[in-house]
């Protein structure tokens, strides 16, 4: 138990909670957020299974026995990443945050993690001060972009496969020079539903480039991009050929600023959005 500003609160470990308390607690503690999220219970059960959430290493904030804040964590290797704090409205500006975050990380550090990361939207100003407190320090800037349906250019002539995504995915150190963050790492890559599709360019019948995204009836995700090194020419005929063919608008949540496929996307009138900054804490 910890005596915060307002009244007693209780810290506990999140495994005690069912993926329906957890659903309701993250949906409340995200209230008033710079953009919508709510989660159902089958969708914080994907945020778990995708991310590798560790509950026993997450941490829950309790009033009267009632959850109100949540921190969660998932473990890769010796490696974590912060799942998400909220705090529900009428319990934030008391330390809530900050002591499941300090509990999480101790724990991490018990169990021999060596660095923490998590992503903070840009004009999250509160919450980025309150990391860099905690050690956290700016690693680079990951962008949401989105492209409208047509792109105003013509479909070049190459030669595109689709493929499952497992078969995308054999090419994915080859063809990633910069990491992706968690969120798109080639673990979460590979638990993407069958229903994503993934299409792979070729040049002289050598796999150079792909693609992979969820084709909605009105919209096009991509979850998944890269090249070969010096492939950015059938990257960007790639990406041309998917919006010609799929005629829907697309978005990209956190590709890294570093990444090379920025100034692909950038060249064929993908725009920023909206920004986070993925941070590291070492431990």
């Amino acid at each position: 138990m910890s005596e915060l500003a307002g009244g007693e609160i209780v810290f506990a470990t999140a495994e005690g909670l069912s993926v329906e308390q957890l659903a309701e607690v993250w949906t409340l503690g995200y209230t008033g957020y710079f953009v919508p999220i709510t989660f159902s219970a089958e969708r914080m059960q994907q945020h778990i299974t995708n991310h590798d959430i560790d509950l026993r290493a997450s941490w829950a904030a309790f009033a009267d026995g009632v959850p109100v804040a949540l921190c969660l964590l998932g473990q890769r290797g010796d490696r974590g990443w912060i799942g998400g704090v909220g705090v529900a409205p009428d319990y934030r500006r008391r330390g809530v945050a900050r002591a499941l975050m300090q509990r999480v990380h101790q724990g991490a550090r018990e169990r021999g993690l060596t660095e923490i990361m998590l992503e903070v939207l840009v004009q999250n100003v509160q919450a980025k001060t309150l990391y860099e407190q905690l050690g956290y320090q700016v690693t680079r800037r990951l962008l949401i972009l989105e492209a409208p349906a047509d792109l105003g250019i013509p479909a070049p002539e190459l030669d595109v496969r689709p493929v499952i995504p497992a078969e995308a995915l054999a090419h994915y150190a080859a063809f990633h020079l910069v990491a992706n963050p968690w969120q798109r790492a080639p673990e979460t890559l590979r638990r993407l539903p069958s229903s994503v599709s993934a299409f792979i360019a070729f040049v002289g019948g050598v796999p150079t480039a792909y693609v992979i995204a969820w084709v909605g009836d009105t919209a096009l995700s991509i979850h998944d991009l890269g090249c070969a090194p010096g492939q950015s020419a059938a990257l960007r005929d790639l990406v041309v050929s998917l919006h010609a063919q799929q005629q829907r608008p697309a978005r990209l949540v956190n590709l890294g600023a570093d990444d090379p496929a920025w100034e692909v996307l950038a060249s064929l009138g993908y725009r920023e959005i909206m920004a986070q900054w993925e941070m590291r804490l070492r431990l």
